[in-house]
Order: C-alpha cells, then structure tokens, then sequence
C-alpha cells in the first residue's frame, strides 16, 4: 500500500498496520490516527505532520526524506532499528548523523518532537530530542543533528550546540558548529553514545536600553549582564 495526500486543508490518515511509502504534499496538517510501520519511505513535500499519541515505525530499510514541511507531536515518535557497523550516514533519514570507525552494534534511535529540560547554562531545547539504545556505547565519533526552522521557536540559531544525557535531567554540553544554511549543528570526537540527545541554545530577547550618565545620553556604553559583556 502507498498512500498520497496532496490536499490543501487538514488530512487524516486513518490506517493500522504496514504500508511501503507515504508521501505528503498539503500545505496544511496531516494528523497519523493510529501506529504505522512504513517498509520503504516517508516523503514529506510540504506540511505538518502530526503524530501525536502514534509510533512510526521505519523497517530495516525505510528512509525519512524531509524535503519541505516539519514533524509535530510531542506525544508520539518516529523509530527504527539498525545494525551500525562503521557508520558514516544519516540513520534512516531520522537527522542523526554518526560517522564512526567502530561499530556500535544493534541500535535503536528514536526520535520525538518535543522539548527536554534541565539544559546547563539557562540553556532551552528545540522542540525534538533522540533516544539512543545500541550494543557498544564506548565509541569515538562525530555526530551531525539537523533541525527544522520551526523547533527553533525563539533560540538563537547561530548559538545552538549539541548535547546529551543518559536520564533526562543532568545533561552535559559539546563544543558545536553550526551550519545555519543547511540546518545542522555537528560536534566531533565525541567519546561515548549517550542514551538521549538534542540541540538548545540561548533564547533570543528583545531588550531596548536608554544609556546615560544621568544628563546625557552615552553613545559608546558597556553593559554587562549576568557577567556576559554586550
């Protein structure tokens, strides 16, 4: 089965079971019913995908292929499980990159469209996170997360760096480069895979100050907040 919806308001897919390809094309929202399990691939060409309270499941060699639109649903979550020896690709389509010279074994990644907490540094995350499970967590490697416009809500894009936890609470930060023009945010020599993962950054605020000596206005000020100079 394959099922097409290219509508211009809201869609529905009402179907339990397996299907080989869906591809959506509505520049509105198209809301999953019931849990899938997808054998070749995920096309979305425009729109919102909504899978709140659904699982997708993406079969050995399923694909996500995110070309326009985003994913949401902060009570439902796309997984898969693949056998990763070397990896140098991103998994399933899913947006994590792992480029590695050893072989972490079985891995199950999934990923859910919701934000975490308890980020250091008055941090906040993007709307999604990734839940790691795989044989061998002692392994060097590099990791690439893409985002979406979207997830971003109010962070600051240009600031955004990886990181990860092993409980949802304590989180741990990595020096991180971002690629604003393709959507990603890459950290390298990374040590160990840690069970969850996610992009945050600072939120972006909008403060005017008015500077003066108390008579004048000062044209050339310096202002410092919670140690940080502006």
């Amino acid at each position: 089965w394959n099922i097409y919806l290219n509508g211009t308001q809201n869609q529905s897919i009402d179907y339990s079971g397996t299907l080989k390809r869906i591809f959506l094309d509505n520049p509105d929202t198209i809301k999953l019913l019931n849990n899938l399990t997808i054998i070749d691939s995920i096309f979305i060409e425009d729109g919102v995908f909504d899978l709140t309270n659904q699982i997708v499941v993406l079969d050995t060699y399923a694909t996500l292929v995110e070309s326009g639109g985003t994913i949401i649903g902060d009570t439902g979550k796309i997984t898969t499980t693949r056998s990763l020896y070397e990896p140098d690709y991103d998994i399933a389509g899913m947006g994590f990159t792992m480029n590695s010279n050893n072989d972490p074994g079985t891995t199950t990644i999934s990923r859910y469209q919701r934000t975490v907490n308890n980020l250091p540094n008055c941090n906040e995350a993007i709307s999604r996170y990734y839940e790691i499970s795989c044989e061998d967590t002692s392994v060097l490697f590099d990791l690439k997360i893409n985002y979406h416009q979207a997830e971003l809500e109010t962070l600051s894009e240009n600031n955004l760096e990886i990181l990860a936890s092993d409980d949802l609470d304590t989180w741990v930060s990595f020096s991180s480069i971002v690629d604003t023009l393709n959507n990603t945010v890459s950290a390298t020599d990374l040590t160990r895979i840690y069970q969850f993962w996610t992009i945050g950054g600072k939120n972006l605020i909008d403060v005017e100050f008015n500077v003066s000596d108390g008579t004048n206005p000062l044209a050339n000020a310096t202002i410092s907040i919670d140690d940080t100079t502006y």
